[in-house]
């Protein structure tokens, strides 16, 4: 193979390929699973509608949209871009890294028709723009964007609140609009909102949408971007129905411990790149001095919340009636809707007198999401057979199928006994182990991010009997002496799916049953 032949082989692989063309221009720059799925997201051949990626701080977004935007200009030359950011600071050092990009050795050796290339007295390549080329905007010099006859520049970088007048461009960038000056004010919002509305509305005919963010609060612009609908018509433009406007890419720093992008060493330049405990622990210690918690759940965790409504207090309990509480046809029902019941429990091996309890929650989910907190148990014991006396008579009373089993050093003993039994016994119900979080400030973020959001929403209701005034404890006080309730209720909701939606029984064969003989007639 000649080496031209080569060259247009490479060529091919990076313009084909956004990953390979992240990694040629930043050969020394750590991308991880993350960064490849985000590139394999923003470069989709299907793509049809506007995107949304939201990641946490600190992960290399920007930096990546960067590359994506210098990429594809490389792959179309004629393609403009209007580069919206939060503050001017990062619209000049984006526009600073994508003309690197372009200027490195690496575009000028396969694309060398990108830029005004020129051999100084030293013989050494030098670029000499023909066109605007500032650290807010610039043009490109290929002969197909000069061809185009467009006036607009290839980037225009700018920021929220700037203006927009006399410029149309055929994609739109908006890179971290939310920020910390203007999510908490209404005003600051508003302006947020005016400046997407008036660069959305000087967008080509066609144009797509690319948005990188991380959230701060539950009003802010990205909840909007998700919310938005668009209706949809056949070829005789008859309304077919509607469709989100965003694909979204969302991924919080960690799931069940694993990080999304793992700290690493990258060996020969002595430097780590991504997330840790030690790392994400850090960081929270930041927010934790500020008092500003909720934005640190925001922000790594992607789940943000009305600073003011995020300690939750006793005025956001919800009760139900427990007499419209029915078994039927094999089903608990709750007005008549069916449950699909679920249980999860928290093990402490041990009866120690200062020792944690061993804690079952129990409970229902109806086709709405509203979650029904059935049943809750505290024990303490390390006697096997306990465990599983007092998991087995609540699956006899609520019928669950399933239940979750927080697996320590004990509990997993205790979850293997426990299937044992089941096996043994004939019991109609599955034990899944889970493995128990071992840092306390992890588990508490973990039971926060399940549990407030669902609060907040008005979607968990409470019985009035039973232990659920110790349950209440455990949800609104800061730092409760026991949160073995509250864990367990978290694993619940965390396995729990909702039954199927009724559908209408006008077509349906009706029955009821006769009270003396306990069969089924048709009605």
């Amino acid at each position: 193979m000649s080496k031209q032949d080569k060259l247009a082989d490479l060529r091919q692989l990076y313009e084909s390929n956004l990953y390979e063309f992240a990694r040629v221009v930043y050969p020394n720059r750590y991308f991880g699973d993350l960064h490849k799925q985000m590139f394999a997201f923003w470069s989709n051949p299907e793509r049809k509608r506007d995107q949304l990626t939201l990641v946490p701080r600190d992960h290399q977004k920007s930096v990546c949209m960067g590359i994506y935007v210098a990429w594809i200009i490389i792959k179309d030359p004629t393609r403009t871009f209007a580069y919206v950011t939060g503050v001017s600071d990062l619209a000049q050092k984006q526009t600073r890294q994508i003309k690197e990009i372009l200027e490195s050795t690496v575009v000028r050796y396969y694309w060398p028709d990108m830029l005004n290339w020129v051999k100084d007295e030293n013989s050494n390549w030098k670029h000499v723009p023909l066109y605007k080329w500032n650290e807010n905007e610039f043009e490109v010099y290929h002969p197909k964007r000069r061809e185009s006859g467009d006036k607009n520049p290839t980037v225009k970088a700018t920021s929220v609140g700037s203006s927009n007048t006399g410029f149309h461009f055929t994609d739109l960038v908006f890179d971290d609009i939310v920020t910390e000056k203007n999510f908490d004010t209404e005003a600051g919002r508003k302006e947020v909102e005016a400046t997407y509305a008036a660069f959305s509305s000087i967008a080509s005919t066609g144009s797509l949408v690319n948005a990188v963010g991380t959230p701060y609060h539950p009003k802010d612009i990205y909840q909007t971007m998700m919310d938005e609908e668009r209706e949809l018509f056949d070829e005789n433009d008859n309304f077919i129905g509607t469709e989100k406007n965003y694909e979204v890419f969302k991924k919080p720093v960690e799931t069940e411990g694993v990080f999304v992008w793992p700290r690493t060493l990258i060996p020969g330049l002595d430097k780590s790149y991504g997330f840790n405990w030690n790392e994400l622990s850090h960081k929270k210690s930041k927010y934790k001095a500020a008092g500003r918690m909720e934005q640190f759940y925001a922000q790594y965790y992607l789940e943000p919340n009305d600073p003011e409504l995020q300690k939750l207090s006793r005025d956001q309990f919800q009760y139900y009636n427990e007499a419209l509480l029915k078994y039927s046809d094999g089903k608990w029902r709750y007005k008549g809707n069916p449950l699909n019941t679920f249980a999860a429990m928290d093990v402490a091996y041990t009866d120690g007198k200062y020792s944690d309890y061993t804690a079952i929650a129990v409970i229902g989910l109806d086709s709405d999401g509203y979650i029904y907190i059935l049943d809750l148990d505290r024990f303490k014991t390390n006697k096997f057979h306990v465990f599983y006396e007092r998991m087995i008579a609540l699956q006899s009373k609520w019928s669950f199928r399933k239940i979750q089993v927080e697996t320590n050093a004990g509990g997993s003993l205790v979850a293997q006994y426990m299937k044992d039994a089941i096996r043994e016994n004939g019991a109609n119900v599955a034990v899944e182990g889970k493995m128990k979080i071992a840092k306390e400030g992890k588990k508490r973020e973990r039971i926060a991010a399940i549990i407030e959001p669902r609060y907040e929403s008005k979607s968990i209701f409470h019985p009035k009997s039973g232990m659920i005034g110790l349950l209440e404890e455990e949800v609104v006080l800061p730092n409760p002496s026991h949160d073995d309730l509250v864990d367990a209720l978290a694993s619940a909701i965390e396995i729990s799916k909702p039954p199927a939606k009724q559908v209408g029984t006008q077509n349906v064969i009706q029955f009821k049953t006769h009270s003396r003989f306990g069969g089924r007639v048709f009605r």
